[in-house]
């Protein structure tokens, strides 16, 4: 959470090699009002399209989406890192 307590950042680790994770992010005292940016990095999708054949690579998805209310849900692809970082109204 910010100093002033406007903005809350979430890092997130899915490890399982095979399947996604569903997660629920629910504050007690305050709400979220606005565009929620997240950003994800994955293993990558297809070995056999790297560019140097002994280097593994990531995959980078970057988007956003409206939340409002005190919970915030979404989906944790496999083998991934997401950071969620939200507005809050107090």
């Amino acid at each position: 959470m910010s100093a002033g307590r406007d903005r809350l950042a979430v890092t997130l680790v899915n490890r399982n090699p095979a399947d996604a994770e569903s997660v629920d992010v629910v504050l007690r005292d305050l709400a979220f009002g606005g565009e929620a940016r997240i950003g994800c990095v994955t293993a990558e999708r297809d070995p056999a399209a790297r560019v140097l054949p002994d280097v593994e690579g990531a995959f980078l998805e970057q988007g956003s989406r409206p939340v409002k209310g005190a919970a915030l849900s979404f989906t944790l692809p496999p083998q991934s890192f997401t950071v969620v970082e939200a507005p809050l109204l107090g």
